[in-house]
């Protein structure tokens, strides 16, 4: 009996030490990832911010353009409407496809090249679009380090138990790739 009791306990601590182990090795990792996240989706929304003046010094040159900018507005507003991470990005990647397509259009047309203000637009997203890309590094590396410790043993077998989840990567938008 002393035998069974000894053999429990032992199992009982081996359970409760793995618990703790898992609180206190993923719970840093996720909050260092949920950090990163909210640096990249300020990125996102300041990308995002510029989008108006660009559209409208550039939507109306050619039907090319205009279909760009209305495709640019439309993902901006999912962008602003995103409830959720999965979702935001998603709206970048289409928001960056009608931005390249409506800066093509302008670019080909000629007019706006000339114009102050869309020399200064277009200086605002290279920068927004820098940022964004240090951002997205650095959330795609906290997200390696906290999904890589949810894979491992025993974070693999208590991390969903404990409501820890994978963090999804922030892939950088290559035009006319799929999943």
């Amino acid at each position: 009996m002393k035998k069974w009791m000894l053999l429990i306990l032992l199992l009982f601590a081996v359970f409760a030490g793995s618990i703790i182990w898992a609180e206190q090795t993923l719970s840093p990792l996720r909050a260092q990832t949920e950090t990163a996240w909210e640096a990249a989706d300020a990125a996102i929304l300041r990308r995002a911010e510029l989008v108006p003046a660009l559209t409208a010094q550039t939507g109306r040159y050619t039907p090319e353009s205009q279909d760009a900018a209305h495709a640019a507005e439309e993902a901006r507003q999912r962008i602003l409407d995103a409830s959720s991470r999965e979702a935001r990005m998603a709206a970048h990647d289409d928001l960056s496809s009608a931005l390249g397509r409506l800066l093509l259009a302008a670019d080909a047309y000629g007019g706006p090249g000339q114009d102050a203000r869309y020399r200064e637009s277009r200086m605002d997203l290279a920068a927004a679009d820098n940022a964004l890309a240090v951002a997205r590094q650095g959330y795609n590396e906290s997200a390696r380090q906290y999904n890589k410790e949810l894979q491992k043993f025993p974070g693999n077998r208590l991390g969903q138990f404990l409501g820890f989840h994978p963090a999804p990567y922030f892939r950088v938008f290559r035009p006319g790739e799929t999943e």
